[in-house]
C-alpha cells in the first residue's frame, strides 16, 4: 500500500524541535506544510529522505532561525523540480552534508540567499543535481567549512558556477 495523499493543515507543530526522518521514503506526491510551525526546530535530518515520487513540497514558510542540521534533508527526492528556500534563515546551520544529495529533478533551487558562516560540511550537498543549470553560492561564507567533499560531483547540467570568492583556508577535505 502506497499512501498519495497527507493532509497535515491542522498539526500544532510549534513545540516540535526535531523533525528528523519525519517523512522518510514516504510515498505521497504532494505535500504542504506552509502552516508549519517550525520556530523552535534545531534538527531537519533526513526529514524527507527518499521521498522519490514527492512532485510538490511547500517549505517556503519553514521558520529555520534555529536549525543547526539540515544532513540529508531532500536527498533521493529525485521527482521535485523546484523548491522555495528563498526565506529560509541557515544562520545557524553547520550540516549541509547531503542536503540535495541525489535530486536529480532539481531545475531551479534558490540558495543566494543562505547564510552559511557557521557552516563546517557541504560534502555530496549537490551531488547529482544534475538539471540545475545554475547555482548562486558566490556570496556565502566558507570560512569555517572543513569539509567540501564531492560537493558538487555529477552536477552535469552546470554551467555557471562562481565560488572565485569562497575563503578554503579551513578545508581538510575536497575529495569524496
Amino acid at each position: 500500500y502506497h499512501l498519495f495523499s497527507l493532509d497535515l493543515s491542522g498539526w500544532d507543530t510549534s513545540k516540535a524541535t526535531d523533525f528528523s526522518c519525519m517523512f522518510y521514503g514516504c510515498g505521497v506526491t504532494s505535500l504542504d506544510l506552509s502552516s508549519w510551525d517550525t520556530s523552535k526546530a534545531t534538527n531537519f535530518n533526513s526529514m524527507f529522505l527518499n521521498c522519490s515520487g514527492l512532485t510538490s513540497l511547500d517549505v517556503s514558510n519553514f521558520n529555520t532561525s534555529k536549525a543547526t542540521d539540515f544532513t540529508d534533508m531532500f536527498q533521493n527526492c529525485r521527482s521535485l523540480t523546484a523548491l522555495d528556500l528563498s526565506r529560509w534563515d541557515t544562520s545557524s546551520v553547520t550540516n549541509f552534508r547531503g542536503m540535495f544529495f541525489g535530486c536529480s529533478g532539481l531545475k531551479t533551487l534558490d540558495v543566494s540567499n543562505f547564510n552559511t558562516s557557521k557552516a563546517t560540511s557541504f560534502s555530496y550537498m549537490f551531488y547529482g543535481c544534475n538539471n540545475l543549470k545554475t547555482l548562486d553560492v558566490s556570496h556565502w561564507n566558507t570560512r569555517s567549512v572543513t569539509n567540501f567533499g564531492a560537493m558538487f560531483k555529477e552536477c552535469t547540467g552546470l554551467y555557471s558556477l562562481n565560488v572565485s570568492g569562497w575563503d578554503t583556508s579551513s578545508a581538510t577535505n575536497f575529495r569524496e
